[in-house]
């Protein structure tokens, strides 16, 4: 019966220490993921002086008007 008891201490010591360095890995990963957020968000607002999702989608469907404007004139001059 004690060697079941330590051996079953010895199987929970060793599966947290498995979880706890997953746990590490995992936030070390978020921590990588939120710089790379920052970085992306950083260059949207330089590129567009916004980065409010509906202002972003106001400009992305201006941007596909412009673009058919161009496509219709491209079109039309052929």
């Amino acid at each position: 019966m004690q060697v079941d008891l330590k051996a079953k201490a010895e199987e929970y010591k060793q599966k947290l220490s498995e979880l706890q360095t997953k746990k590490s890995e995992v936030e070390r990963q978020l921590i990588i993921l939120e710089e790379q957020y920052n970085q992306y968000k950083d260059k949207i607002e330089q590129a567009f002086n916004t980065s409010d999702p509906e202002e972003l989608q106001k400009i992305a469907a201006q941007y596909l008007v412009d673009i058919q404007t161009l496509e219709g004139q491209l079109n039309g001059g052929s």
